[in-house]
């Protein structure tokens, strides 16, 4: 909520939506990227560190760490054609759970 109320250049999440529900976190991320967007903070950068791939999947850029490394990098969709790193099966995982988001 704090980020919200000043300008940013780079807004950092760390895995900061892990305990909330999936509705929740969907007016959550929701509200991210409405501000990201809006003319506040067009000029800003969100990092956001995540497991759940909802959160991730309307990013510019995904990273996909593994061991330190980069093993892995692209758009969600890209990723999902790709079936590499293991983004592909977490998205399916979840998509069965009822949390992902195929947007």
């Amino acid at each position: 909520a704090r980020a919200f109320h000043r300008d940013f250049d780079l807004l950092l999440l760390d895995d900061v939506l892990s305990a909330v529900d999936h509705a929740t976190e969907t007016q959550l991320i929701d509200a991210i990227y409405r501000r990201l967007a809006s003319g506040e903070g067009a000029r800003s950068t969100a990092l956001i560190v995540s497991h759940r791939v909802s959160v991730l999947a309307r990013a510019d850029r995904i990273v996909i760490l593994e061991g330190g490394r980069i093993i892995d990098e692209g758009h969600h969709d890209d990723l999902i054609r790709r079936d590499s790193g293991g983004y592909r099966r977490a998205w399916l995982l979840q998509e069965a759970e009822g949390e992902g988001d195929d947007d």
